[in-house]
């Protein structure tokens, strides 16, 4: 018996833990940014990409200022 073909994703799309599909992106942080990040994500176990997705997701839902 066949399995059903998945539908091709771009390269660029992963899969991550619990099926959560991802685009792959580069994105430059100034150094001492880029530490205090993974600092802080060390000290809350949480992936990079967990937290900088939390900032932007909070960024584009605030008001703009007139």
């Amino acid at each position: 018996m066949r399995k059903p073909r998945k539908e091709p994703r771009p390269r660029a799309v992963v899969e991550r833990r619990g099926g959560r599909l991802r685009r792959r992106m580069t994105i430059y942080f100034p150094p001492e940014l880029a530490r205090r990040l993974l600092v802080h994500c060390a000290r809350e176990d949480r992936e990079a990409s967990e937290v900088v997705t939390d900032a932007v997701r909070r960024h584009l839902a605030a008001p703009k200022a007139s």
